[in-house]
């Protein structure tokens, strides 16, 4: 960081002998008593100048650390993943599928400034670490591809159809649907190894230590974690679990009551030990997402479907907007979310477009 005081040339003052004597303003002055002067003048100077300097460094810290992009630690939050993660946020960039054309690749800075594209790739799974982006090529099926940040060297990891991508150190986990399997490959490439082997496991959610996941056993969906490495394959005792993610101590999921062609559901939570499970919403309820204190979702009241949020603890339901949403994506202030729009005669049951807006429900608008 550049010093804003340069300090390099001292006068070392102190420790000198002198005998001539100077006469001032009709004073008479040795010139160790002007040195003395001198030094606490300087001393005095000293102490302001570290002051200010002190001030404006810390400044100028804050105002660099603002500057500075952060690099996230885990590609993409896991309720963006469970949302198909078409949406994932580093400092202040936003790297995003483009829904309403054919899923490219785009990043675009937060202000809605600077819009490229990184490639034509219809990218699902979004992750972003340092100078890459990682993801999953719907229709290159699904294989698992890193490109950079600036949309060079485009390379292939893995020709699995990779779901649930969620990047972690010098790891990516990913899930392969069809096999009901959880896998983990070096972030540079390399041979892949089995997580949930003898398991059907699906919907995973990988956090530093756990992975939170749905098994499948006769047909009950049951809410259970395996650690990262394979080892402990533990049932949190609820099952018809359809959707979850993890945000600090606690799962959020979707629970079907009675069957899973039931459309009477629960919005729940239970800590990631398993205790303290909650009731936080009844009613038709379907995508969630998580973000600090509230809760985002999809919600149908009267026949009417609505993007809503609520607070963790239950409290404060809002509605902010109509219409059929779906992939909730929560980045930074902005929800990236996918609309059926209806009355293209290619698409009878509806066409996915994708949509911005605040996560306070303004500044609603079409991502062309």
């Amino acid at each position: 960081m550049k010093k804003l005081c340069d300090l390099q040339k001292k006068d070392q003052v102190y420790g000198t002998k002198y005998t001539n004597l100077v006469v001032k303003n009709g004073k008479i002055f040795t010139n160790r008593s002007i040195a003395t002067s001198i030094f606490l003048l300087l001393l005095f100077s000293l102490a302001i100048c570290s002051f200010g300097c002190s001030q404006a460094k810390s400044n100028t810290i804050n105002n660099d650390e603002e500057k500075i992009p952060a690099i996230n630690t885990y590609g993409n939050t896991t309720g963006n993943i469970t949302n198909g993660g078409i949406a994932a946020i580093q400092g202040d960039w936003i790297y995003y599928s483009n829904v309403s054309r054919r899923g490219e690749l785009y990043k675009i800075r937060v202000d809605g400034s600077d819009k490229t594209l990184l490639c034509e790739d219809n990218a699902t799974f979004i992750n972003v670490v340092g100078d890459w982006v990682y993801y999953s090529d719907y229709f290159g099926d699904d294989k698992l591809y890193k490109i950079r940040t600036d949309g060079t060297e485009k390379t292939l990891l893995s020709e699995d159809p990779a779901w649930h991508i969620r990047v972690m150190g010098d790891w990516i986990y990913y899930s392969i649907y069809d096999e009901g399997a959880i896998y983990k490959i070096p972030t540079n490439g390399g041979e892949r190894i089995l997580l949930s082997d003898g398991y059907i496991l699906s919907f995973p959610v990988v956090t530093e230590d756990w992975i939170y996941c749905i098994k499948d056993l006769d047909s009950e969906h049951i809410l259970c974690k395996i650690r990262t490495d394979g080892t402990d394959l533990t049932s949190l005792h609820d099952n018809s679990v359809w959707g979850l993610l993890v945000a600090g101590d606690w799962i959020y999921y979707v629970k079907h009551l009675d069957n899973v062609a039931n459309a009477r559901t629960e919005l729940c939570k239970i800590r990631t030990n398993g205790t303290e499970r909650t009731v936080v919403y009844k009613g038709e309820t379907g995508p969630m997402n998580v973000a600090g204190d509230w809760i985002y979702f999809w919600n149908e009241e009267n026949d009417v479907p609505q993007l809503c949020k609520i607070r963790t603890n239950g409290t404060k339901y809002t509605v902010l907007a109509e219409g059929d949403f779906n992939q909730i994506n929560v980045v930074g202030e902005w929800i990236y979310c996918t609309k059926k729009v209806f009355g293209d005669e290619m698409y009878q049951m509806g066409r996915d477009t994708l949509y911005k807006m605040r996560t306070d429900g303004t500044d609603f608008q079409l991502v062309d």
